[in-house]
């Protein structure tokens, strides 16, 4: 029986869930080809890409997926081959692997409901990888059946012990013992001396075994092969019997039992994680409130239990953040692909290299990493890279190279995309904005404006509209989609070298390290860090410049603004001696706000404000304190950049 004989009503959760593992297996298929193409070419890099496609086979032949289960075996045969160091992982091989695992996932794409597969590069995939110099002999006979061995049939003994697990994962040992059958005869005994009465039978009980012999000409490891994919669901005994010379009676050899190792893990529906995460959020807020009650009214004995409180609910919060992090390597992994998609669409030969996948980031931020990162690496590959003649003629590698980098600073994540293409053309961006009645034609626009414009709604200076790029619609999708996320997008290009944009986003859309202020009536929150430094300021540190202020830190002017007014509230700051706040945005850019007074530092949990009230330049956000009070959270990067203008202006008085 196979799941797709099981009712509709069943069926369609472990569908859903069949999926989802293979977005995972062919994330993991990647990352091990990757590792090849770096050298990493260790057995154990070879495994987990024989064990992904290997997962995928059986899975889809449990669902009946015929063309995916019989494509995946035949990748599998050839990297069989590759296991055994029949073949090694040239050049030729790498290629005929990578095109295979590009069509291993459009076939799962297709069987999910998605457009046709390409049969035709099916099977350019399959002849480019049996073609290859180095892997055509043999390769071109695997086939659905097992293939012919030189080696002396042995005999095997095994034995078979499904775990509960097992059958709550929708997996049957039925085709286990098919697939079995395939590398030779096998002779198989049901031993159900472990079952129970009728009345005593639990639906999640396993109470049957197998064992039995297997006579075959293939190696050891292959019989364990066809057993991974329920890999820690499972007992498993697999042994050599030799033939005595007095005799047939067997005796167990060189095949230890050995367990199969497989991480084990719980799905959650993600609905649960996030009605979980509210509630935390609301537990952080009543710590709050006793935390200011305990502060009125200190009690010594009350003291250690609330301290204990406050421990935990921390742990909670903390717990269950890692629970929401993610790591972004199948983001990485999918613009690998997308890579090789663009290569072959523009002609171009591209070096894609990432680093920093192993960063985390919230589910929340995760999902939206997709789309903007999309459009920079098409534009990488299309607008910056010049094609191989092009190249060629400057004195440059004819490869060009892409990097997509990722790393933690100041509680954000940062991600890079970089290429050393052509640069931008500041007279052209000038010359296509003059065109589309952007500029004047006596402006001399700055690199910030270069960078605005870039951004803008409409703006490409591609004079041909492709299928991958030309309509200006990319670089201004990417931009509303970071600000949307609290982020934002910095523009490093040197003309000739190559560019680089830079995205910096929040670790996490829910909670927040902040600073309560207040300015007159109002409260607001500014996140922890973005904050340099707190300062009572001196009269003779500020400067008045007609309607700007400068504030002398250190050793350098910052532009200098009361909060309240810069967001458009009304303000009471005290001019004389103010409190000041000396902030950074991701740029490292510096500006002071003018508050009444500093609150004190807490936890705050974001609620989103765009949904329900009008946009807010300068406000990313809301939160309700532990009093009941609403404050407004500061986004540090949007009430720098109104700055700027004052900026230069500090600039020009410290030259």
């Amino acid at each position: 029986m196979t799941a797709t004989s099981l009712p509709a009503d069943i069926l369609a959760p472990i569908n859903a869930l069949f999926f989802q593992e293979c977005d995972e297996l062919l994330a993991s298929l990647d990352q091990g080809l990757n590792g090849l193409k770096r050298g990493d070419a260790d057995g154990e890099t070879i495994n987990m890409i024989f064990r992904s496609v290997h997962s995928i086979k059986g899975g889809a032949a449990n669902f009946d997926l015929a063309a995916l289960a019989q494509f995946a075996h035949r990748v599998e045969m050839a990297l069989s081959d590759l296991r055994s160091g029949k073949i090694s992982a040239g050049k030729s091989v790498l290629d005929g692997l990578q095109l295979a695992s590009d069509s291993l996932a459009e076939l799962v794409e297709e069987a999910r409901g998605g457009a046709p597969t390409d049969v035709a590069q099916s099977e350019r995939a399959l002849k480019a990888l049996g073609a290859a110099p180095d892997i055509s002999e043999g390769l071109a006979a695997h086939n659905l059946e097992p293939m012919k061995q030189p080696d002396p049939a042995r005999t095997w003994q095994f034995r078979f012990q499904p775990n509960p697990s097992l059958y709550f994962n929708a997996n049957d040992p039925i085709p286990l013992f098919r697939e079995l059958g395939r590398l030779g005869e096998v002779k198989l005994h049901l031993d159900d001396r472990d079952l129970p009465d009728l009345h005593d039978l639990t639906p999640d009980g396993a109470y049957l075994a197998w064992s039995g012999t297997i006579t075959t000409q293939r190696a050891e490891r292959d019989l364990w092969n066809v057993f991974e994919f329920v890999g820690g669901d499972c007992d498993l005994e697999i042994a050599l019997v030799q033939k005595e010379a007095q005799g047939d009676k067997p005796a167990k050899a060189s095949g230890e039992a050995r367990p199969l190792e497989n991480k084990r893990v719980i799905r959650v529906d993600l609905e649960r994680v996030d009605k979980l995460f509210n509630l935390v959020g609301e537990l952080l807020v009543h710590q709050t409130i006793y935390s200011q009650f305990a502060l009125r009214h200190p009690d010594p004995e009350a003291m250690p239990a609330y301290l204990e409180f406050e421990r935990l609910s921390l742990e909670i919060q903390e717990g269950l953040l890692a629970i929401r992090s993610q790591s972004i390597k199948p983001i990485f992994q999918r613009m690998a692909r997308l890579v090789r998609q663009l290569e072959t669409a523009t002609g171009k030969t591209v070096n894609f290299i990432s680093d920093g996948e192993d960063a985390e980031v919230d589910r929340s931020v995760l999902e939206q990493l997709s789309e903007p990162l999309t459009h920079m690496i098409r534009n990488a590959v299309d607008h910056g890279l010049e094609d191989a003649a092009e190249r060629a003629r400057l004195g440059k590698d004819p490869v060009g190279t892409v990097r997509l980098s990722a790393y933690h600073r100041f509680g954000r994540i940062f991600l890079e995309v970089m290429d050393d293409g052509r640069g931008i053309n500041h007279e052209k961006v000038r010359s296509k904005a003059i065109a589309k009645g952007l500029l004047s034609e006596q402006a001399l626009p700055s690199e910030e404006d270069i960078e605005a414009l870039i951004l803008s709604p409409g703006f490409s200076t591609s004079e041909i509209v492709t299928d991958i790029s030309g309509r200006g619609v990319g670089m201004d999708v990417v931009n509303k989609s970071v600000r949307a996320l609290g982020g934002r997008i910095s523009i490093d290009s040197q003309e000739g070298v190559g560019t680089t944009f830079t995205l910096s986003l929040p670790l996490t859309l829910a909670l927040m390290d902040g600073m309560v202020v207040g300015v007159g009536e109002s409260l607001f929150v500014i996140p922890v860090a973005g904050i340099v430094e707190s300062l009572q300021a001196q009269s003779a540190q500020i400067k008045a410049f007609g309607d700007s202020r400068l504030l002398r830190f250190r050793d350098e002017y910052l532009p200098l603004a009361e909060l309240g007014k810069l967001l458009g509230y009304t303000a009471d700051a005290r001019l004389s001696q103010p409190v000041c706040l000396v902030v950074e945005d991701d740029l490292s850019n510096k500006a002071a706000f003018i508050v009444d007074e500093i609150v004190g530092r807490q936890q705050v949990v974001v609620k989103e404000i765009e949904g329900a009230y009008c946009p807010s330049h300068g406000l990313s956000g809301a939160t309700i304190l532990g009093d009941g009070r609403i404050a407004l959270i500061v986004d540090v990067n949007d009430v720098v950049e109104a700055l700027r203008s004052v900026s230069d202006l500090a600039k020009a008085l410290v030259a």
